[in-house]
């Protein structure tokens, strides 16, 4: 009885320790998301930036991160998304709120895993590019400190000798 009972609070919390630490999104990180639509048999791509949200039809969805390896590891890609259910125009009831259907990682290397299961919809990711920080190039001290601290080609010479 006492194990149960401890359960139940992480199961209620799991969903709030799966998803990515909440604070301002990192600069220069964008994800392509795919949405195929069963339906029509057409697929819409999105570029989101971490924050941002799409529609198609009766889904809605929020990019909340994306992460990829640096380039000399194998290559991983992976983002957050949470997806929910779009009421119809005129529903009432339970019917006329949005409905929390996928929140978790898809990986863009293993779209297998992909865990949104939906019967109208599959989603999936594409990319996640990373802009580099563009860094200023390191200044070079100008003056006689400057010249005094590097050696002379001729003194290093003389001193071989």
């Amino acid at each position: 009885m006492g194990a149960a009972r401890l359960a139940v609070p992480w199961l209620l919390a799991w969903p709030l320790c799966a998803q990515p630490a909440p604070g301002p999104a990192a600069p220069g990180r964008t994800a392509t998301i795919a949405v195929l639509d069963k339906r029509t048999g057409t697929v819409t791509d999105f570029t989101l930036k971490p924050g941002e949200g799409f529609t198609v039809g009766q889904l809605s969805g929020v990019l909340r991160g994306c992460d990829s390896t640096p380039p000399h590891e194998r290559r991983e890609t992976a983002a957050y998304v949470e997806l929910a259910s779009v009421p119809r125009p005129g529903a009432t009831g339970p019917a006329a709120r949005p409905r929390r259907l996928f929140a978790g990682w898809l990986f863009a290397e293993s779209p297998s895993l992909n865990p949104v299961a939906h019967p109208v919809y599959d989603v999936w990711l594409r990319t996640c590019t990373i802009a580099a920080p563009v860094t200023p190039p390191a200044s070079v001290p100008a003056g006689p400190k400057a010249a005094q601290s590097a050696p002379r080609a001729s003194e290093s010479a003389s001193r071989a000798r």
